[in-house]
């Protein structure tokens, strides 16, 4: 992917963090407008191809916003920096929120799955009917990163 972000390998995937053609990517699939301004994003590649993206806005000083689009699975690099590594020890966050459209039931589950609580509902505050908050703490994140590494070393 051609782009001004830094690289990372992890086995055949490559992380590109702080790359602004994987916030267009990422706002292209998921927002109308294409996009979210001010914004840092960390995709998964494989084979070249972008397949995941994690973009970071609207940090406040203690919470930060999350946008999540997986076309792929996820690589244990891409889990720990995405969950723990950017937005707890690099940015310093005591939360990670994301807002999810109550009728995107498969990013939802995505979202519990990877230790976010649901916080709140927004009613009517998607152009599909509700928004709900998801919310993840360090100490879940840590919970969700160890219990990942472990399913991907049993497997």
């Amino acid at each position: 992917m051609d782009g001004d972000g830094r690289s990372i390998r992890d086995g055949r995937h490559s992380l590109i963090v702080a790359g602004p053609a994987v916030v267009e990517w990422a706002a292209r699939r998921t927002n109308d407008r294409g996009e979210w301004g001010l914004a840092v994003g960390i995709g998964q590649e494989r084979d070249g191809t972008l397949e995941a993206a994690a973009v970071y806005n609207g940090w406040n000083g203690a919470d930060l916003c999350i946008h999540l689009v997986v076309e792929g699975r996820l690589s244990r690099a891409s889990v720990t920096e995405c969950l723990w590594r950017y937005p707890f020890v690099q940015v310093g966050a005591r939360r990670l929120s994301a807002y999810i459209a109550a009728a995107n039931d498969r990013c939802r589950r995505l979202a519990v799955h990877a230790g976010f609580r649901w916080e709140a509902t927004l009613k009517g505050a998607h152009r599909t009917g509700d928004l709900m908050i998801y919310v993840l703490t360090p100490d879940r994140a840590q919970r969700t990163v160890k219990r990942y590494a472990e399913s991907v070393t049993t497997h």
